[in-house]
């Protein structure tokens, strides 16, 4: 965007990213569960497997010291959240996944591929899906109330961002939460992308459904041993969600204005803002 200000209009301006809120970030075993056991109530997709009766749920049980654990045969989790518009190509994602069912090895996880979101294409999607017969691939379109939804995107294994920019210069916000959620993310390909998910370290980015299979077999080879890549790009995200967006706006922001302002005015102006981030903080933290 900074580019853009300056090549078409002589602008030279500085950028701040945003960063996500604080409800977006990485949860506890036990809070996985509870939220896996509560859907499973509803979406047979999370119920667990006929034979198993160690728990409610495909992902989690609790061991003879009524502690969390994850289970051995237990399917990945990718998650995307969608406008269910032709913004964004959900078929690419169909494709992808019913390539990866062919392909699965014994080595590789089965999948559960929740779809969030609302809008005018979700019915002629749900009745391409309602029509596939896969063996190794599920798809969920759960409707999550808003204080399960940051649950859910920490409780995944992969984030998914069918998101393609028109201008070019807008990032989608649904991977921004992932981040937050520590959620790794594949993302498909526009020009500006890179300022978010960087390929190779906190993801992968793909340009159509062929890569995008072969990224979910590279990322899920050893989804049951070490499960290294994922681990290596959640250490990345890591550094993203260790830049607040506190530190951003004092960095990046503040300077401007200390600038241009009397220093008296200037002391006024941070302390308003302040006060309006710490009061928005808290209405949100109080509505969930």
């Amino acid at each position: 965007m900074s580019a853009d200000l300056q090549n078409k209009w002589n602008i030279n301006a500085k950028v701040m990213h945003d960063r996500p809120g604080p409800l977006f970030k990485p949860v506890t075993n036990d809070e996985q569960h509870k939220l896996y056991n509560l859907l499973a109530e509803k979406y047979p997709e999370f119920r667990s497997r006929e034979g198993d009766n160690k728990s409610g749920n495909k992902f989690t049980y609790l061991n003879d010291n009524e502690q969390v654990e994850k289970k051995g045969d237990r399917p990945a989790i990718i998650i995307s959240s969608t406008s269910w518009t032709e913004d964004e190509d959900f078929s690419i994602l169909v494709d992808a996944l019913e390539m990866y069912d062919l392909e699965k090895t014994s080595s590789l996880p089965d999948i559960l591929c929740v779809v969030t979101g609302k809008g005018p294409m979700k019915e002629f999607y749900k009745g391409i899906l309602a029509k596939k017969e896969w063996k190794h691939v599920q798809v969920v379109t759960p409707w999550l109330e808003a204080e399960d939804y940051p649950t859910m995107l920490a409780s995944s294994d992969l984030g998914v961002s069918l998101h393609s920019s028109s201008s070019g210069l807008d990032l989608p916000m649904k991977v921004v939460d992932m981040f937050g959620s520590k959620l790794p993310v594949l993302a498909l390909n526009f020009s500006c992308l890179d300022e978010l998910v960087v390929h190779g370290e906190n993801g992968y980015v793909f340009n159509d459904s062929q890569q995008f299979k072969k990224q979910l077999l590279t990322v899920l080879s050893d989804f049951y041993e070490s499960n290294d890549l994922v681990q290596f790009f959640r250490g990345n995200v890591d550094k993203f969600r260790s830049r607040t967006w506190m530190t951003s706006w004092n960095e990046i922001v503040l300077p401007c204005f200390e600038s241009s302002l009397p220093g008296s005015i200037f002391s006024l102006f941070v302390a308003v803002c302040l006060l309006v981030s710490t009061t928005i903080e808290l209405i949100i933290l109080f509505r969930v």
